[in-house]
């Protein structure tokens, strides 16, 4: 149960990470032209946020191994997507010295990295525990 805890609550906090990080690096709030990318990789990060959070919580409240892994690797996706905002998808400002490049996308690439891993780690370890033994017949 303790390393329930441990993931939920590490899951918990990347979510809050991916949501606060437009809080803490001024992100351009232009309506227009290039800078618009910021404002619009900025909302969809939230809303990443909002997502990975309630799979954190979803996680910690479950009980049953096959929800876990299930939630675990939906958390691996939405790392994927968190990453993929601000590189491909949308995208960031061009000027390198803007903080929305030099130091939002940053944080969310280096969260979205952790996420994936403990995702990934954390669904193995899930898969291996809950798989049934083949002597049990």
């Amino acid at each position: 149960m303790k390393h329930l805890t441990f993931f939920g609550s590490a899951v918990l906090g990347a979510g809050l990470l991916y949501f606060l990080v437009p809080l803490i690096f001024p992100i351009c709030q232009a309506a227009h032209g290039p800078a618009m990318k910021c404002f619009w990789t900025a909302r969809a990060e939230m809303g990443v946020g909002a997502a990975v959070m309630s799979g954190g919580l979803l996680y910690s409240l479950s009980a049953d191994l096959q929800r876990r892994l299930g939630l675990s690797l939906m958390i691996g996706v939405l790392a994927i997507l968190g990453g993929a905002f601000p590189t491909f998808l949308i995208g960031v400002c061009a000027n390198e010295a803007m903080l929305c490049r030099a130091g939002a996308q940053p944080a969310w690439l280096l969260t979205s990295a952790f996420l994936l891993i403990s995702a990934l780690l954390n669904a193995r370890r899930l898969a291996v525990v809950s798989k049934p033994d083949p002597l049990d017949d």
